[in-house]
C-alpha cells in the first residue's frame, strides 16, 4: 500500500481471499451483512484479518463514571446460565478508539469450531471489563437473538 493505494496484484489478491469467504459462507446457506470495502479489515502488513467473525464493543460512559473509561476487555466468556463460570471464546480484543473494542475470533480450525459449538450452545454471555483506572466486575448478559 502506497499512500492510501493498493497497488493491482495486491487488490487481487485481497478480493480473491474475500471472494474465498463469500463462497464458503453462501455454500454453507449463512447470512452475511453489510459487505463493503470499508468493512474488509487488514492488518499493517496487509495481510487480511485471520480472524472467523468479529465482534464490535462500544461503551458509552457518564460522563462522570468511576474508573476512567474501559481501558481493555479480556476477551469473551460463554456461559450455560448466569451463575455459570465462564468459558472464553479463542480470540483477540484490541481497543481501536476509547470506548471501541474489536473481538477477532479465532480462525484456526479446531478454534472455530469450539466457538461456534459455544456459541450455539451456551445463552449467556459476559464481558469482563478492566477500567482505566481500576478493575471493575462484569455483567453477565442473557442473548437476545438465538445463536446461528
Amino acid at each position: 500500500m502506497n499512500d492510501g493505494l493498493i497497488a493491482d496484484l495486491e487488490l487481487r489478491s485481497i478480493l480473491s481471499g474475500v471472494l474465498d469467504g463469500l463462497e464458503v459462507i453462501h455454500a454453507r446457506a449463512l447470512l452475511h451483512r453489510d459487505l463493503k470495502p470499508t468493512n474488509i479489515m487488514l492488518r499493517e502488513d496487509g495481510a487480511q484479518l485471520p480472524a472467523s467473525h468479529t465482534v464490535e464493543l462500544t461503551f458509552i460512559l457518564p460522563p462522570d463514571s468511576v474508573g476512567g473509561g474501559v481501558g481493555n476487555v479480556p476477551g469473551i466468556l460463554m456461559k450455560s446460565n448466569e451463575q455459570a463460570r465462564g468459558t472464553p471464546l479463542s480470540g483477540l480484543a484490541v481497543k481501536v478508539t476509547d470506548g471501541f473494542f474489536l473481538v477477532g475470533l479465532s480462525n484456526v480450525d479446531a478454534d472455530r469450531a469450539s466457538n461456534l459449538h459455544l456459541l450455539k450452545e451456551r445463552s449467556w454471555f459476559d464481558v469482563p471489563l478492566v477500567m482505566s483506572t481500576s478493575a471493575a466486575p462484569s455483567s453477565p448478559s442473557k442473548r437476545a437473538l438465538p445463536a446461528n
